[in-house]
């Protein structure tokens, strides 16, 4: 079956969102950010956080993200890179990269010091695969 995400009818919101049919999901949710729309953004959130497969080292997470922590375990964080490599204080950076997962596209998330070898992870992965 389809995702769906089902809103309290508004007229003002149908009118609204008939002008942004099309776009992706990441978009949605951050015009709604940006216009108020909190229903329909959590409930992006929240369809969101029901795709997410792997999440590991959460400690490791509060290490890097220490109060921001919940907000990197957000699916709305991947927002947070403006480009597929960003660094995070001085030791740490992050990674976005497109990825097949059972063959359905996906975006991977990485992050960690930047002393690890992201070079054989990223070969560990494809090896895998």
């Amino acid at each position: 079956s389809e995702d769906e995400i089902a809103l309290k009818f508004n007229s003002k919101v149908e009118k609204f969102l008939s002008n942004l049919i099309g776009i992706d999901l990441d978009r949605l949710e951050l015009t709604c950010m940006q216009v108020g729309l909190n229903e329909l953004r959590n409930k992006i959130a929240e369809l969101k956080r029901t795709k997410i497969r792997f999440l590991e080292n959460e400690k490791i997470a509060l290490e890097i993200f220490g109060e921001s922590f919940k907000n990197a375990l957000s699916p709305s964080f991947e927002m947070v890179f403006d480009s597929n490599l960003v660094f995070f204080g001085e030791n740490y950076l992050g990674m976005k990269l497109g990825v097949n997962f059972e063959g359905k596209e996906a975006k991977m998330l990485c992050a960690g010091s930047i002393y690890n070898d992201y070079e054989r992870f990223l070969n560990n992965l494809k090896e895998a695969a």
